[in-house]
């Protein structure tokens, strides 16, 4: 079980959520992957820059991008951010050990396929 994040998403750099594991958040998934999404190629493409964390009065979203997929980890500001972002790499690679083949060209073969992925670190 994961100690410090609360909220998992894998996002397709063009926005699409392909996987989802959020609890107490109540957020319309598809629109929050566009809007990290397009945060985050704005601070790439203006600021020249990579954008990792946005920090808010009570929540911390960590992103981690890799092959063109953002993996963005949601922890309560009083969890132990390095320990969320480790949790945030740990489920990143367990995430693209699995699937990185069924995501070509950044589009989604089929969105079926991720749904036995499980953030829980033991299975």
């Amino acid at each position: 079980m994961l100690k410090h994040l609360q909220d998992f998403l894998v996002v397709l750099d063009s926005g699409e959520v392909i996987f989802s594991d959020i609890s107490n958040i109540k957020v319309e998934e598809q629109l929050f992957g566009a809007l990290i999404s397009a945060l985050t190629m704005f601070y790439t493409e203006t600021l020249e820059g990579v954008l990792h964390v946005i920090k808010g009065s009570k929540f911390i979203i960590n992103i981690f991008s890799k092959n063109h997929i953002q993996f963005i980890g949601i922890s309560p500001v009083c969890a132990n951010n390095k320990k969320s972002q480790e949790e945030l790499h740990l489920l990143a690679s367990r995430f693209l050990e699995k699937h990185v083949k069924d995501i070509k060209d950044n589009k989604l073969i089929n969105i079926h396929i991720f749904e036995n992925f499980t953030c829980d670190p033991q299975k």
